[in-house]
């Protein structure tokens, strides 16, 4: 491919298209995160798509497959540790599970933008999107565990939301 008199090579052109195809999808997820102020919002989730697909595509180019996938299976296991630290305790309730979950399936949505899967990647991120928005309100926000119901002080007539 040649922009303003310069040869790119081919092969980088389709590894930058599948990074900026992963950030797009992955604003998704992190524009619903935005606006929920949880600690992890856009920027985050559209960066961890486009770094997974630009380290999955640069492998798929450039090791051989049994190289490529164990760079791509130590992406999982570091998105783990940054999906760890985005879960928080405060006065022994858990919170911002769904945002980590969030950035663990972005990255993994970039490794499938990165070795080019792009029907399976636009409709995991719809199922993503769906599960964020509509399967979001069927969460009974009112059932506590019994042990939080008693830390929460909460008597049978009291209605909380838990986040």
């Amino acid at each position: 491919m040649t922009i303003l008199g310069i040869e790119l090579p081919s092969d980088q052109v389709e590894a930058l298209i599948a990074v900026i195809v992963a950030g797009l999808l992955a604003a998704i997820p992190g524009i619903d995160r935005e606006r929920r102020q949880r600690p992890a919002g856009l920027r985050t989730h559209m960066l961890v798509a486009m770094t997974s697909a630009m380290v999955t595509a640069m492998a798929r180019i450039t090791f051989s497959a049994d190289s490529a996938a164990r760079l791509v299976a130590n992406i999982v296991t570091g998105i783990g540790f940054l999906g760890g630290g985005i879960i928080m305790q405060r006065k022994g309730f858990t919170h911002d599970v769904t945002t980590a979950a969030t950035v663990w399936m972005v990255a993994l949505l970039g490794i499938v933008v990165g070795y080019e899967m792009y029907v399976l990647a636009v409709g995991s991120t719809l199922v993503m999107g769906f599960v964020l928005t509509v399967i979001r309100r069927f969460e009974d926000k009112e059932v506590f565990h019994p042990a939080e119901r008693i830390a929460r002080g909460l008597d049978g007539d009291d209605k909380h939301e838990s986040h």
